[in-house]
């Protein structure tokens, strides 16, 4: 079994993100991803962790949006279910 671990997104600081004396204190690892997002805790007691990879232009359009991240985003991950 793995270690319960904090994943930080590549542009995220540390010390703003993560209470590095508690992380050590709780023996969790800490690494950084190469993909942008925010910090996720990866927990070592049976979490399943995947990421989908695919062109935007794949994934069906619900609203006419400016942003790429907007309110159709749950609806998006429905399509691709």
């Amino acid at each position: 079994m793995g270690k319960t671990t904090a994943s930080l997104g590549k542009h995220q600081s540390l010390h703003t993100e993560i209470d590095v004396q508690a992380a050590n204190g709780n023996n969790f690892d800490i690494v950084r991803r190469i993909t942008g997002g925010g910090a996720v805790l990866h927990d070592a007691h049976g979490e399943l962790t995947y990421a989908i990879i695919c062109r935007l232009s794949d994934i069906p359009l619900i609203k006419s949006s400016d942003r790429v991240y907007d309110a159709s985003i749950p609806l998006r991950y429905h399509a691709i279910l």
